[in-house]
């Protein structure tokens, strides 16, 4: 009988392993898998539905740290790691494994730090430090260089004014002891997406963790989704796909955030209704939005909003 192994296993056949359970073996002729040592590549070479884990791209402590450049979502893992930093002098403590980044802001000025956890049950926190050593990781920069307290599952996102350019450490920590897991982490200038013309570029699939906090309310529209006036601060994503596909998009905000998603084939035209493709609104505050699409070849934009004033962090996933 066929089967399908994990990550880059591949395609198999079952047979019957230790003590009677089934077991899908991807080698060829059988018994053995097609794994092998994990790597940092973004691949699952061992084949345990897990990429990057372990600390296979560094990050375990400082000097150094996993690069982040702007706009592009870095995953990380503190599964298997140890804590190195039990808490920052701007927040309180965080006693669950952590692991280190680092990334370059051009000059002072604002600078938005986003992080979002990938499992249901992890609640990760994380604060911003001007170097990165054993003692200066736990020097947090100001008290707006830290999360917040969104709780397990929420993306969590600060605006943070440097009064500086130059590098930094971000390090991701857990809140409780043991409290670790897969999350995704993306630094960048706020202003990107602020308007069509500014849209933040972002591949299918694809992730972006950021907030609309500070955000103007650029692009209102009450046709995508239709009969929702989204008022709020936005962000817009422009998406190009070399060929037909269904896109489905997925919003999770913040506990106390409602969003609003729309997918249009003209971002100048967003307030007309033969220009969406597809919008929906949050019920409540918290809860995800989904919105699905089958779009042909070409560009598309994104965008994120919000019913009422208020915005806040958010984690866009495209696939």
């Amino acid at each position: 009988q066929g089967c399908v192994g994990e990550g880059v296993c591949g395609a198999g056949v079952v047979e019957c392993g230790l003590g009677g359970v089934a077991v899908c073996c991807t080698e060829p002729g059988g018994s053995l898998d097609a794994s092998g040592e994990e790597s940092c590549d973004q691949r699952d070479e061992d084949c345990d539905g897990r990429v990057d884990e372990g600390g296979v791209c560094g990050g375990e402590a400082c000097p150094g740290g996993i690069a982040v450049e702007p706009g592009v979502t870095v995953l990380g893992d503190t599964r298997g790691l140890i804590d190195d930093y039990a808490r920052a002098n701007c927040l309180g403590d965080a006693v669950g494994p952590d692991q280190v980044f680092r990334f370059d802001v051009p000059a002072a000025g604002p600078y938005v730090v986003g992080v979002a956890p990938l499992a249901a049950g992890f609640d990760p926190l994380f604060w911003v430090a001007g170097d990165c050593d054993a003692a200066a990781a736990r020097q947090c920069l100001q008290p707006d260089a830290r999360s917040t307290a969104e709780g397990a599952g929420r993306p969590e996102a600060s605006v943070i004014n440097f009064i500086r350019g130059g590098r930094f450490a971000l390090v991701v920590d857990g809140r409780g002891a043991g409290d670790s897991g897969p999350f995704a982490v993306t630094v960048g200038p706020p202003d990107v997406g602020e308007r069509c013309g500014t849209a933040q570029p972002l591949a299918v699939p694809g992730r972006f963790v950021g907030t609309t906090a500070r955000r103007s309310a650029d692009v209102a529209t009450a046709v995508c989704p239709a009969g929702v006036a989204t008022a709020g601060p936005d962000v817009v994503f422009r998406v190009e796909l070399a060929a037909a596909a269904t896109v489905r998009a997925t919003l999770t905000t913040g506990a106390g955030v409602r969003g609003a998603l729309a997918i249009v084939d003209d971002c100048g035209r967003l307030g007309e209704a033969d220009a969406c493709r597809g919008g929906a609104v949050a019920p409540m505050a918290g809860a995800a939005v989904v919105v699905e699409a089958e779009l042909e070849a070409g560009v598309y934009f994104v965008v994120v909003d919000h019913p009422g004033g208020a915005g806040g962090p958010f984690m866009l996933e495209l696939e």
